[in-house]
This record gives C-alpha cells, structure tokens and sequence, in this order.
C-alpha cells in the first residue's frame, strides 16, 4: 500500500514531515514541518496527515504573499541584457544545488530522500523537452515553478511582462544545468554548491526609504506579539492567539498604543 504523502514511519508510528521551501523558511521560522502522527493505522495516518496537509498548506500561502510584498520587482525592459541572462540562469542553478545539498546535509530517510529525488527527475525530463522544443513554462505548473524560482533569487516578473519568455527560458535553462551537477552527485562525484553569483548594477531597484517610526510609539501588533511569546505552548495559547489577531484585524496591527487611551476612540 503507497504510503500517505508527506509521512515516514518510525519505529511503528507515522509521522507527518514536510520541508519548507527556501524562500519561506524566514518568514515561517522554520526548514521543516515534523511531528508525529500518534498512530501505527496507515489509513488513520493518511487522514490526519490529510488534515496537517491542509494546514501547512495555507500557512504556504500566507508566506507566499508576504514573500511578494517583500519582493523587489523592477521594471525590465523587452530585451533582457546576456549579462542578466546570464545572472538569471546561474542564479537559479545555485539555488537548486543549494536546496539539494540542504536536503543530503539533513539526513533524510530513505523515503524523504526518494521523494526529493522524484522531484528532481521529472524536473530534469520536463526541462530537457522544454529547452529543445522552446515551449517553456506554458502549463500553470511551469508557470508556478518559474515564479517561484524568480522569486527565491529576488526577482518577480509578471508572466504578461515582455520579459517574461526571456527569463522563463533563461530559469528553465538554470534548473537543467543544475540537475546535470545533481546527476554527478548521485553518481559518487562530489560537486560542491558554488557561490552565488553576483547581482548586476542596475537589475534590481533601490528599496524605498522606510518612513521613520516616531521614537517611543509602540503598536497594537508589537504588544499582541510580545504577549503570545510569552505564553507556553499548549491549547490555551492557540484560542488567545486567534482572539488577539482577529483584535489586531479590526484596529489595525499598525496603530499606536497611544491611541487607545484616546477619548472617543472606538476603533478602526
């Protein structure tokens, strides 16, 4: 029977485990998501497992839209220079080397290990077939899997952007080379992670200048945050953590404490 996804089993108890991808493990805090699934039952397993999945899922997609209002996107012309082509492409080939190394560094299991290497096989046919036909990231998953690449070296290019079929080439073409070193890495050739290269002047823009917050003005989310960093973790910090940010939802994580205390206020 296929194992549930995301599980490995223990001993004789299954475990939920799921890595977090690079380029929202800081805003998570975290490289992985682990924890037993308190059952030796593949079926009840795969039902809890179903349910964390669910979770971890839209955690993902919180962090996804905080990466992009992180993201500096500039604004490239039609004709992408060879020289950020060329950062593109070998960007892309070190982040995957130094995702694939992460993973043998953490000593998955077996398991773990095959389903990585899954990943990475159909990666290297689908890549291969796209940079000879040029049909490169057309299907929604292309897409998603370029996007995402961009975004884990910096960049964010709209799909409907001129540039678009340009860099999506020019990732397709970084996730190839890359996959060709990983390949030396299955094969016993020990291929060291490069480093990264450097950014071109001029690729990204200057991030704005943040507006100074005025000294001694503290905000409703800095106070809801210290409160929950002091609480253990256990059942009751879950119910005020959700009381709290649905308090911070409704007054503004942003506003002053001061405010509070103002008469006639009565929120925003």
């Amino acid at each position: 029977m296929k194992k549930p996804p995301h599980t490995e089993l223990r001993g004789n108890q299954w475990w939920y485990r799921r890595r977090v991808p690079t380029q929202l493990a800081p805003i998570l805090g975290r490289a992985e998501y682990r924890e037993s699934l308190r059952t030796s039952d593949v079926e009840v397993a795969r039902t809890r497992a179903a349910f964390k999945d669910a979770e971890v899922a839209i955690k993902f997609e919180k962090a996804k839209e905080q990466l992009k209002q992180q993201v500096l996107v500039t604004s490239i012309p039609e004709d992408l220079s060879k020289e950020y082509q060329r950062y593109i492409s070998e960007a892309v080939r070190v982040h995957i080397l130094e995702e694939d190394e992460a993973v043998r560094i953490g000593r998955p299991s077996g398991t773990t290990l095959d389903d990585h290497e899954s990943v990475l096989s159909d990666w290297f046919e689908d890549s291969g077939k796209e940079l000879r036909t040029g049909e490169v990231a057309l299907t929604k998953g292309g897409r998603e899997r370029v996007s995402n690449l961009l975004n884990a070296i910096g960049l964010s290019i709209a799909p409907s952007s001129p540039a678009w079929s340009t860099a999506a080439f020019r990732v397709t073409e970084g996730i190839n080379r890359a996959l060709y070193n990983i390949r030396d890495r299955l094969a016993g050739v020990y291929f060291p992670t490069p480093v990264p290269p450097q950014i071109p002047p001029g690729l990204f823009p200057k991030p704005p200048e943040e507006t100074p917050k005025p000294s001694g003005c503290i905000t409703l989310g800095e106070v809801i945050d210290h409160h929950l960093e002091g609480l253990p973790e256990n059942g009751f910090k879950r119910k005020v953590k959700r009381c709290l940010e649905l308090f911070g939802e409704m007054l503004g994580r942003g506003l002053p404490v001061s405010e509070l205390n103002r008469p006639g206020f009565q929120g925003g």
